[in-house]
């Protein structure tokens, strides 16, 4: 069967799932989406890890510019797609970013229901949603949803992840945000997220200098933001040098 959608880790299938009864109702079939990671991918990613630490080390051998952040940012990666590859992870994750986003100024904005029974390290089962891409002009003009209002609802969803809750979803392209047009919105669609697995929790320190990070942009204060940039380069552990502070600016 051709896949809906997919991506260099997995693939999604549209399929039936049967859902356990529950009080006096029995059980019945649902439309799902099935995530199964794609066969030998962790083989190649390791492969791809030599490489790029490979390179690493190239850069910070035969290069003068500073670039010691390099090999901080080639570990961190690594980390993190690592437990990308889990995906039990991501049901976790999935399971935070829905209680996060309850508390939503204004909602419209949610995730798929993870069915728990069906987890595995390598596949995962979810709701069915329905919805066009974000980036979908043609969709959004026909069913008359500015596209700024969209805008808007995704900054502030992905800011409140941040700001309020901790959570910072890293992997919000057009392909993992569906619109939904929905007439009870009053600006008439909701937002549904996908793929919860580059997700990081952010500890307070790094949710201040983030914070500040955006304060000093928004203000045009050259001070305060390479301040806040050193303060969130000391709390992610890479080392204040100016190499670090180059490549984040």
């Amino acid at each position: 069967e051709t896949a809906a959608a997919g991506a260099s880790v997995a693939q999604v299938h549209r399929a039936e799932a049967y859902a356990p009864a529950s009080d006096d109702q029995g059980g019945d079939t649902i439309q799902v989406a099935l995530k199964l990671a794609r066969p030998g991918v962790d083989v190649l990613f390791e492969a791809d890890l030599r490489l790029l630490y490979f390179l690493v080390w190239l850069a910070t051998e035969f290069f003068e510019t500073d670039l010691r952040y390099l090999r901080a940012s080639a570990a961190s990666y690594a980390s993190a797609a690592r437990r990308e590859l889990d995906f039990r992870r991501e049901e976790a994750n999935a399971r935070d970013l829905r209680e996060s986003l309850e508390s939503l100024p204004g909602g419209g904005v949610s995730l798929p229901e993870i069915l728990p029974q069906y987890t595995r390290r390598t596949m995962l089962v979810m709701s069915f949603e329905a919805g066009f891409r974000v980036d979908d002009v043609g969709e959004l003009e026909e069913h008359k949803i500015a596209k700024a209002a969209v805008f808007r609802r995704l900054a502030a969803a992905l800011a409140h992840g941040i700001f309020a809750e901790g959570l910072f979803h890293g992997d919000p392209h057009a392909g993992n945000v569906l619109v939904r047009p929905n007439p009870e919105q009053a600006d008439g669609f909701d937002l549904v997220l996908l793929d919860g697995g580059a997700v990081e929790r952010l500890d307070d320190d790094v949710r201040a200098a983030f914070a500040g990070c955006a304060y000093g942009t928004a203000t045009q204060d050259p001070s305060f933001l390479r301040a806040s940039l050193d303060a969130l380069i000391a709390a992610a552990g890479l080392g204040a040098d100016d190499g670090t502070r180059k490549a984040l600016m």
